[in-house]
């Protein structure tokens, strides 16, 4: 389970006692609390830890903590900030603070701050999460193979097997085409699609989306489209039905 780390900017240590009774008592999604008392031991704990969550009270000391926001602006922490103050808010608003809580605090309402700045979160990594399965999706659509005299990019789309010679690679397209690459097959098997290739044998690896049917006979084979015949190993053959689905 996701834990979440908080920085807590607060002069008044009661406060910060109250704040971190609170988060241990109602949140267990929260992991590790530090606190600072004043900006400059705030922007150092800022800087080490780089917390998910700010809660930050507004006036410290003689400052305001709109200095060490426009510090550590951008940030990708959620900012609650908590004040006795009303009249802050509205700059709370401009600043795009994701919540406002007041002081004595509610703990309903510090929950539902806190409750929406997780869910920020989770919503922002979901969406870097989609942007980078798809660049590797991306990544994975041509592979580079090097041969003597040229490097051919291959979409892998097209790759209908491979199969290992010695220290050399045979790269066989659906187009009944071959090329002779100057790198093991092993290299080659950690860079293809792990959800579309399948290393079938110690010499060869198959694109299941050119498999038309399997032999089950004594030597179980795949059949590709293009007629060519894919051996399975027989101590490959039950990790192969369970990328199929089949069990």
């Amino acid at each position: 389970m996701r834990k979440y780390s908080v920085l807590i900017i607060e002069d008044d240590l009661t406060s910060i006692e109250i704040l971190q009774k609170i988060l241990k008592k109602h949140f267990t999604g929260i992991g590790s609390v530090v606190s600072a008392t004043n900006l400059h031991q705030g922007l150092e704990a800022y800087t080490r830890k780089q917390p998910d969550l700010l809660l930050l009270d507004i006036e410290i000391g003689n400052e305001t903590i709109f200095s060490f926001l426009e510090t550590i602006a951008p940030t990708k922490s959620e900012v609650i900030l908590i004040s006795s103050h009303q009249h802050f808010g509205v700059r709370a608003v401009n600043d795009n603070i994701a919540s406002y809580v007041l002081k004595p605090i509610e703990i309903p309402l510090l929950k539902k701050a806190i409750y929406k700045a997780i869910h920020n979160i989770s919503q922002r990594e979901a969406v870097l999460k989609k942007k980078q399965e798809q660049l590797e999706v991306d990544a994975a659509k041509k592979i580079a193979v090097q041969g003597i005299k040229e490097i051919e990019l291959i979409a892998t789309e097209n790759i209908a097997y491979m199969e290992a010679d010695g220290k050399y690679t045979r790269v066989h397209t659906q187009d009944n085409k071959s090329r002779l690459a100057s790198r093991n097959i092993g290299s080659f098997e950690k860079e293809l699609p792990s959800k579309k290739f399948f290393r079938t044998h110690n010499k060869y690896i198959v694109n299941v989306d050119h498999i038309l049917k399997i032999t089950k006979a004594t030597n179980m084979q795949c059949v590709l489209e293009n007629q060519k015949k894919v051996p399975v190993a027989k101590r490959r053959q039950e990790v192969f039905y369970k990328f199929l689905k089949l069990t």
